[in-house]
C-alpha cells in the first residue's frame, strides 16, 4: 500500500481505509498497544543507567528510549491477543519505570511539558506570567498551543531590547550596567518584574545569547539564564550553556525552561 507522506493526509486514510481493509483481508490474531512516558531534564545515558536492566530482561513488553532536545521518551510496547491484555501487560512495567525515573516523568502519550505545567498550575490555583528575551516568545507559544491555557496562563512580556526590560519589567539601569543583560541578576529581576507586571502568582524569565554573534569569552554564544519568581518560595535562577545554531539554542532553552518550571511546581512546597 502506498500512502502520502504528509501526516495529516496519511493518518486519516490509514485509519479509515487501509487498516479496515487489512483486517478484513488478513484478519488479526493479536494486537499491539503502546504507552509513552515523557521525561524532561534527564539525559538518555542516565535513563539507561536507571532502567537498563529492564531493557535486557523485558521481551514483551519491549522498551525503547527516544531522545529529543532536553527531553526523552520511554516507549513501552506490548503484544497480546486483545487490547485489554496488552494494556494489562504494560501497567506493572510502567509503574516500575515511573518509580525509577521519579521526579522526571511529566506525562504520558499526548501530554506536553506545557500541558503538564498547566495541570500543575490548576492544582495550586496559580496563574503564570513570562518575561522572555532570548527565547522570543517560544515559551508563550508552547502554552497557547494547549486548549484552555487562558485559565492559568496570563501572557508574556517579550523584552528583547534593554529599554523594554526596564520599562515593562522594572530591570534597573544599574543592574544592566553592572551585570549585563545576560546575567543571573537580570534574569531574577525580569521574573520578579513579570510577576508584578502581569499580576501572576508565578513567573518565568529567560535571557541569553542565541547567536550567531554577540558572544564573548566571558559570555559565549549559547549562554542562557533562567529565573523563577513565585508567591510561596524564594526566587531561583539557573545558568546553562547550550550548543548549536540560533534555532537550536532557542529551542533547547525553551524546553529547559519548561523543565525548570514544571519541577518547581511539582517539587516546591
Amino acid at each position: 500500500a502506498c500512502m502520502p507522506g504528509v501526516p495529516r493526509e496519511m493518518k486519516p486514510m490509514l485509519q479509515a481505509h487501509l487498516l479496515p481493509f487489512l483486517r478484513e483481508r488478513f484478519g488479526s490474531a493479536s494486537t499491539i498497544r503502546t504507552r509513552i512516558l515523557h521525561t524532561i531534564g534527564l539525559g538518555e545515558s542516565e535513563i539507561d543507567y536507571r532502567i537498563g536492566d529492564l531493557f535486557r530482561t523485558s521481551e514483551n513488553p519491549k522498551i525503547a528510549v527516544l531522545a529529543h532536545d532536553f527531553r526523552a521518551d520511554v516507549k513501552i510496547m506490548a503484544k497480546s491477543a486483545t487490547p485489554e491484555t496488552a494494556q494489562a501487560a504494560i501497567a506493572p512495567l510502567q509503574r516500575e519505570i515511573e518509580e525509577r525515573l521519579s521526579g522526571y516523568v511529566f506525562g504520558v502519550d499526548d501530554e506536553t511539558p506545557a500541558s503538564a505545567i498547566l495541570v500543575a498550575l490548576r492544582r495550586r490555583g496559580w496563574r503564570l506570567g513570562l518575561g522572555e528575551s532570548c527565547t522570543g516568545g517560544r515559551i508563550a507559544a508552547a502554552f497557547t498551543a494547549v486548549p484552555g491555557a487562558s485559565e492559568n496562563f496570563l501572557g508574556a512580556v517579550i523584552a528583547y531590547d534593554n529599554a523594554i526590560k526596564q520599562s515593562e519589567l522594572g530591570v534597573t539601569q544599574d543592574a544592566l550596567q553592572r551585570y549585563g543583560a545576560v546575567s543571573e541578576e537580570v534574569a531574577l529581576l525580569m521574573a520578579a518584574g513579570a510577576r508584578k507586571r502581569l499580576g501572576a502568582d508565578i513567573a518565568l524569565a529567560t535571557t541569553g545569547i542565541a547567536g550567531p554573534a554577540g558572544g564573548s569569552a566571558e559570555k559565549p554564544v549559547g549562554l542562557v539564564f533562567f529565573a523563577i519568581d513565585d508567591a510561596a518560595n524564594a526566587p531561583q535562577a539557573w545558568r546553562y550553556q547550550f550548543n548549536g545554531d540560533r534555532d537550536a539554542v532557542q529551542q533547547r532553552a525553551t524546553i529547559a525552561a519548561l523543565g525548570y518550571l514544571w519541577r518547581r511546581l511539582v517539587q516546591a512546597p
